[in-house]
């Protein structure tokens, strides 16, 4: 019988010095702004997190030092420029996100709106477009060429991008083992 109070203690302890031993939450270095629609800024915050580690929140973020803002430009334009307003900002072109004769799903959209931001989050860091053709970062024609991309940077970028977070003294979050690319 007090067997039982000594396992509840010790578990209780073990409990505590995991808590105190989590490591801070690390803070957000992009805030994402979508006008009109939360629910794709929260998607995309979620993407950059998931998908390639990036601390993101899906709202304005004073500690966040890049924003990633979407607005609508015509589709001959690039997928993402710099924000004239804040170099360290990034403007994704929202019309970029579907070809002009298709209508994706809301997921689809969603999807390619992560990738389109974490190409931008990367500009924002000096990474220019890669070659590699299974690098998210791949120059594409069209945005249905999105589909059959990845939905990461590829090793050397993912290494750039770290090298140069880190020299700027900001944290990007604990890799996370991925999952198989859906098809």
């Amino acid at each position: 019988m007090k067997l039982f109070p000594s396992v509840l203690a010790a578990a209780a302890l073990f409990a505590a010095a995991a808590f105190a031993a989590a490591p801070d939450p690390v803070p957000p270095l992009f805030s994402i702004s979508v006008a009109g629609d939360p629910d794709l800024a929260a998607s995309v915050a979620e993407y950059l997190q998931t998908n390639a580690a990036i601390p993101a929140a899906p709202a304005p973020a004073p500690e966040a030092p890049f924003t990633l803002r979407f607005e609508s430009y015509p589709a001959s334009e690039a997928d993402y420029f710099v924000d004239p307003d804040s170099p360290d900002s990034r403007i994704v072109n929202l019309a970029r996100l579907a070809d002009p004769d298709e209508e994706p799903a809301p997921a689809v959209y969603a999807r390619r709106a992560g990738q389109l931001a974490l190409c931008a989050a990367a500009s924002c860091f000096g990474l220019e477009p890669c070659p590699f053709p299974l690098c998210v970062h791949l120059s594409h024609r069209r945005p249905s060429y999105l589909d059959s991309m990845s939905r990461n940077l590829c090793p050397p970028c993912r290494d750039r991008l770290i090298s140069a977070a880190n020299a700027k003294g900001l944290a990007l979050l604990p890799a996370v083992p991925s999952a198989p690319a859906a098809p």
